[in-house]
């Protein structure tokens, strides 16, 4: 099978196996290696099977537009290239992500307060999308990876309420969270996401300006120096409205009755990792620095490279969510179903 051709139902995958022991979920070309590299190179050097499911892309929009974001065909190409660095499989469900789709004004709103929970249509179809991949594809003893929307970006935290809800069903899977990269490398960032949650206290210290400072030192630095001080203006305006509107109107209690935090070594596979992060050419350009210094720009943790992994147990008080009326769980169980058929001829 081509990787180019528009095979249904999917726009593009490769796939050798009918189940996996491990599936990521990235909500866009780059977001599970990026975060989750190190991991999925043990495990296929394991001889385990990985699987990443790709939420996110132009959708029913045309391929190609402006910019190192739009450009969605060599931004797929570059995925082929770093799953193929990595000897892991991959689904593209090309779902339109954010620079692309059209917004509603209330949409935008909520979009903009990174502690605000996001649901509608487009939540409820990716749902019912990843509950009938895992349903099918899933392994027994397989385990999920999902973001925990570190850095806020609409579509991861559209990605993690989905599974969310998708928990507060049936617990059927085991899940952890992992941190995003590249906004978990921004210390500030991460604290705040981790309050938002309320798997942890706010850092007193860390007013908005210092928050600004760390995120202007990390994601501007390949922005052009014109544009410096108005991206610091709006992300520090933002940021000092966001913590001010949490006060008043954020969550109350956390998200989960316990929470855990694993970190997890990657140094015997780190050159294969950032081998398969610059397969992402345009991407990580953006966002890391170029040659050799890449490797200071990735977590450490007592002097070693880790990757880091939340597991959140269900509140007790929360009750069982009744599945919306439209999710389309068995369009998306028709869609799985024939995929597997056609791997099977």
């Amino acid at each position: 099978m081509s990787t180019d051709a528009a095979a249904p139902p999917y726009p593009w995958y490769r796939l050798r196996s009918a189940h996996y022991d491990a599936i990521y979920v990235s909500p866009h070309l780059d977001d599970a290696i990026y975060s989750c590299g190190g991991q999925i190179a043990l495990q296929r050097a394991a001889g385990q099977r990985v699987l990443i499911v790709t939420v996110f892309g132009h959708g029913d929009f045309p391929a190609h537009g402006p910019g190192v974001f739009r450009d969605y065909q060599k931004r797929r190409l570059e995925e082929q290239a770093a799953l193929e660095r990595l000897d892991a499989d991959g689904l593209w469900l090309n779902y339109a992500d954010m620079l692309v789709r059209p917004k509603s004004l209330v949409e935008l709103v909520r979009y903009t307060l990174p502690f605000s929970p996001l649901s509608g249509a487009l939540r409820n179809r990716i749902e019912a999308a990843l509950y009938a991949l895992f349903t099918r594809l899933l392994a027994a003893a397989g385990q999920l990876y999902v973001p925990l929307a570190v850095g806020a970006h609409p579509d991861h935290r559209l990605v993690f309420e989905a599974v969310r809800a998708m928990s507060s069903r049936a617990r059927a899977w085991r899940e952890l969270f992992y941190e995003d990269v590249p906004y978990a490398q921004v210390p500030a960032v991460r604290a705040d996401r981790l309050h938002y949650l309320g798997l942890s206290r706010p850092r007193s210290s860390t007013s908005a300006l210092h928050a600004v400072r760390e995120t202007r030192a990390f994601w501007f630095a390949h922005a052009p120096t014109w544009q410096r001080p108005m991206l610091s203006l709006l992300v520090g305006a933002h940021w000092a409205l966001s913590r001010a509107l949490f006060r008043l109107f954020g969550r109350r209690d956390a998200i989960a009755d316990e929470c855990k935090l694993s970190e997890r070594p990657i140094d015997p596979v780190i050159d294969g990792k950032v081998a398969a992060m610059r397969a992402y050419a345009s991407q990580t350009a953006y966002f890391f620095p170029a040659g050799e210094a890449i490797y200071d720009a990735l977590v450490r943790s007592e002097g070693h490279y880790v990757e880091r992994y939340w597991q959140l147990v269900e509140p007790t008080h929360r009750t069982t969510v009744k599945a919306e009326p439209d999710l389309p769980l068995e369009r998306e169980l028709a869609r799985v179903d024939q995929l597997l058929r056609e791997l099977q001829s």
